[in-house]
C-alpha cells in the first residue's frame, strides 16, 4: 500500500476489511478470521489504535473480552484504500 501513498500495511488492511464486514467482533474472533495468533494481533491492534483506525472496548459482561470497532477515520481510510486499489 506504500505504492499508493497510504500509511497502511497489508495486515492492517485485512483487519480493516474484516471490521468493515463485521464491526465490533471480539479480538479472539478477529484473530481466528485473520489467521493470526492472539499476541501478534494484539501488537497489530495497538499500532492501529495509535493511528486511530480502530478502538477496542472491554465487554461489560466478561472483562476478559475486547470488542474491536472501526473508528470513523478507519472506515474512511478503508473506503479510500479500496477505491485506490480498484482504480489502479
Amino acid at each position: 500500500f506504500n505504492n499508493h501513498n497510504l500509511d497502511l500495511t497489508k495486515e492492517q488492511m485485512i483487519v480493516l476489511k474484516r471490521l468493515h464486514d463485521t464491526d465490533g467482533i471480539s479480538q479472539n474472533e478477529l484473530a481466528f478470521l485473520t489467521l493470526r495468533n492472539k499476541s501478534s494481533l494484539t501488537r497489530l491492534l495497538l499500532k492501529m489504535e495509535k493511528k486511530d483506525y480502530i478502538v477496542r472496548k472491554q465487554c461489560k459482561e466478561d472483562k476478559r473480552i475486547n470488542h474491536v470497532f472501526l473508528t470513523s477515520f478507519g472506515e474512511e481510510t478503508f473506503k479510500k484504500t479500496k477505491r485506490e486499489i480498484i482504480s489502479k
